[in-house]
């Protein structure tokens, strides 16, 4: 997994790319904290480069969605794959 985090107006946007594995949760969620840690109350995934999603990496997801809900922010899933958006629906992180 690659991740390019940039900051768009009010949004902080995670652009990761290839597999989200278990091997790169740790990665994934120490990015995204050290963003919400920074003050951003916005994040925003764009997952339409990634091509497997798993577990470890939708509980960072939905654990930002309730840090950031908390503060008054919130979360957007921006272009997920097929094969992994009914897992996103699932979890309600399309919210």
């Amino acid at each position: 997994m690659e991740l390019l985090l940039q900051t768009v107006g009010k949004w902080a946007v995670a652009r990761p790319s290839g597999r989200l594995s278990e091997s790169s949760s740790l990665d994934f969620e120490k990015a995204c904290l050290e963003k919400i840690h920074e003050g951003n109350r916005w994040l925003a995934f764009d997952l339409s480069e990634v091509s497997y999603i798993n577990s470890a990496d939708l509980r960072v997801l939905i654990y930002c969605q309730k840090l950031l809900k908390e503060q008054g922010g919130g979360i957007a899933i921006l272009s997920p794959q097929y094969n992994f958006k009914e897992a996103i629906e699932i979890s309600g992180l399309h919210r």
